[in-house]
């Protein structure tokens, strides 16, 4: 098969770099027993139908007779490297982005896959997440459709760095980059050749060729209007359980290109920051510039592109910092001959930050969110029971404020107050109160946290998660327990962790100096052999008795 040259040269390289392992080695599919398989299916929640017409709610009807046929089926797709021609076809729902679409851009495209289909990706997905984590092998600042990470911790990472250079009296640089549909980009040859590199054995890339190739889909609005199907030559599958993966395998190597800058990726978000101190804000920008240069080859050599026309330039530091250096002079953002204008708040990954990370910008946008919410709601207020208007506001609003809360722990009082009220506004329209009633008995009688509590529960939990399974790891490398540096060895003090010496309160009031005071004051340490649930519904009580 004949290929640009730039790809072609990179499929080349990683075939030579290609390291001729042992069978013992390599990754090869399991057989698949039928354990596997029920959990599978009984795992997949939507009740869309696709091109087989096969409703979820049939196959577990029936799972239990169907069992051995499914069994062999899946066994024998694995074994002969193949994947069924129907399982690769989809139907594209449109759905409207916008009130009045008139484009095709104002819609957003549902793939709907056959369910069978997707029960045979969770399973190969398991196995190939369990290779790749054995051996170490996923990117460490990738948080994109990985267990025990999320879009929080990401953030988390990149806000808790910039909070520790403020305390060193640095500044940070922090640049945002778009990669334009890459999910629609990825090259088969390319990812195929990654995959080989990475231990696939040749039985497993064949499935995968077969996974890839001849892929159909057509645009669907019923048995009667639908389009002419139309062939897919690049991409992974969008509504696949295994696009995702594959992706973040095809990105695996992005971080080797990076020389001077931190970075953080969500899927194909990608952060790259970088401190400086106030007299090297030059020899830093021509750094940045450097790194995401060797950005764009890499996305050139992959059949990627970058829009820099959304790339998203942000200087965050102390308001004196920032002063002082606005007082100095800032050198232009060149990226290809295109200048980029610095902002004063960027979106990064739903929440919104600003030149000082005073998260004003953040709270104002989810005011807007929250009114605009309750607004709608009031107007079937009088149909709806108490039952039904808090599973409402716990799904439609609730969700909106509680988004991000476990990086707002250094809200100023004026937000903090900001964000009370707003709830407080819900828990009146659950209960029917008027608008200068008192809502504290409210709380009380709804068994709802406040604010500040509902935030310190989030970074309780995520705190007990991540030190308990030790995900995600950059997180967790943060944490000493205490034993590590006492000599007395008591109980508590092993299991206590220690306060990193810090000088401004906005580090003190950072997330991990935040979670490490919630571990030691609720003794989380004396919670690790509970479920998750369990803990939850501990932490839950302790706050809730002890709101005022």
């Amino acid at each position: 098969m004949q290929y640009p040259d730039q790809i072609a040269e990179c499929i080349q390289k990683y075939a030579d770099q290609t390291v001729d392992r042992s069978i013992n080695d390599k990754f090869h599919f399991k057989y698949i027993i039928p354990e596997e398989i029920i959990g599978a299916i009984n795992s997949i929640k939507s009740n869309a139908k696709g091109v087989d017409q096969i409703p979820i709610l049939f196959l577990k009807l029936c799972l239990v007779s169907i069992l051995p046929v499914l069994d062999h089926l899946f066994n024998f797709c694995l074994q002969n490297s193949k994947f069924p021609t129907m399982w690769k076809m989809a139907n594209i729902l449109p759905i409207p982005k916008v009130k009045c679409p008139a484009f095709p851009k104002d819609y957003r495209p549902i793939s709907i896959l056959c369910v069978l289909g997707k029960a045979l990706e969770k399973i190969v997905h398991n196995q190939v997440c369990d290779f790749l984590s054995s051996n170490n092998m996923f990117p460490q600042y990738q948080s994109g459709f990985r267990h025990m990470h999320s879009t929080s911790t990401s953030l988390i990472r990149v806000a808790d760095d910039i909070r520790q250079a403020m305390d060193s009296k640095l500044i940070t640089l922090l640049v945002l980059l778009d990669l334009s549909k890459a999910f629609d980009c990825v090259h088969h040859g390319l990812l195929l050749a990654k995959l080989k590199f990475l231990g696939f054995s040749d039985a497993v890339s064949g499935w995968f060729e077969s996974y890839l190739s001849n892929r159909a889909h057509r645009v669907f609005i019923n048995e009667q209007r639908h389009s002419d199907w139309a062939f897919i030559g690049t991409g992974v599958p969008q509504g696949s359980v295994l696009g995702p993966l594959l992706f973040i395998l095809y990105l695996i190597d992005l971080p080797k290109t990076l020389v001077h800058c931190k970075h953080h990726s969500y899927a194909d978000d990608l952060q790259l920051y970088i401190h400086f101190p106030l007299d090297s804000f030059d020899e830093c920008l021509l750094n940045m510039q450097s790194d995401i240069v060797n950005v764009i080859q890499f996305c050139t050599s992959h059949n990627l592109l970058l829009n820099i026309s959304k790339t998203q330039p942000i200087i965050i530091g102390t308001p004196r910092f920032l002063n002082k250096l606005n007082r100095l002079g800032l050198p232009q953002l060149t990226i290809n001959n295109c200048v980029i204008p610095y902002l004063s708040s960027v979106n990064n990954l739903g929440l919104i930050f600003d030149s000082t990370l005073s998260w004003n910008d953040h709270c104002i946008k989810i005011a807007q969110k929250v009114f605009s919410t309750l607004a709608q709601l009031r107007r079937n207020f009088s149909y709806l029971p108490v039952k039904v208007r808090k599973l409402l506001i716990t799904s439609l609003v609730f969700s909106n404020i509680d988004y991000g809360s476990v990086l707002l722990t250094d809200l100023s009082v004026v937000n903090n107050i900001r964000l009370q009220r707003l709830q407080n506004a819900c828990v009146k329209f659950i209960s029917g109160a008027l608008k200068f009633d008192h809502v504290t008995p409210l709380y009380r009688d709804l068994q709802i946290l406040k604010i500040e509590n509902r935030r310190m529960q989030a970074v309780a939990l995520l705190t007990w998660k991540t030190i308990k399974t030790g995900q995600p790891r950059y997180l967790f490398e943060k944490y000493v327990f205490t034993s590590e540096t006492n000599s007395r060895d008591t109980r508590s003090s092993r299991n206590m962790l220690q306060t990193p010496n810090h000088r401004l309160v906005k580090y003190n009031k950072s997330f991990l100096i935040t979670s490490i005071k919630v571990w030691n004051s609720l003794k989380l340490y004396d919670l690790q052999m509970y479920s998750y649930e369990t803990v939850k519904h501990k932490i839950y009580n302790v706050l809730l008795s002890n709101q005022a």
